[in-house]
């Protein structure tokens, strides 16, 4: 397949989300505005949703992205450069004491993460 000469999307500007958000605030609905703006009424969609989406967002999701800020270590107890506290060995260990049951899914997994080892 050949590769495209040109971005395969073009990206909004932030003066055409706030543009987007003005006109949306002032009663326009999203068709009026995509006629205004030439902007797709879905990309018109995502935008007027993800604004509302981060407004909502709950501290757990908070905590979920401040995992990956930190630093990458090695794992003293498997050798593993993950951020701390090494997830793999709490998985592990949350097997052996059985309150994880091992599926087929996570044993194909193991195997190709030792094969990438």
């Amino acid at each position: 397949m050949p590769r495209r000469s040109t971005p395969r999307r073009n990206r909004i500007e932030p003066s055409q989300i706030s543009e987007i958000h003005r006109l949306r605030a002032a009663g326009r609905t999203q068709v009026e505005i995509q006629r205004i703006t030439g902007i797709s009424r879905t990309t018109i969609h995502r935008i007027l949703n993800k604004d509302s989406a981060d407004n909502e967002s709950s501290p757990t999701d908070n905590d979920a992205i401040n995992y990956f800020d930190g630093p990458i270590e090695r794992c003293p107890r498997c050798g593993r450069k993950v951020h701390m506290p090494c997830m793999p060995c709490r998985v592990d260990s949350m097997m052996a004491s059985g309150q994880v049951r091992q599926t087929e899914i996570q044993e194909t997994d193991r195997r190709q993460a030792a094969k990438d080892w």
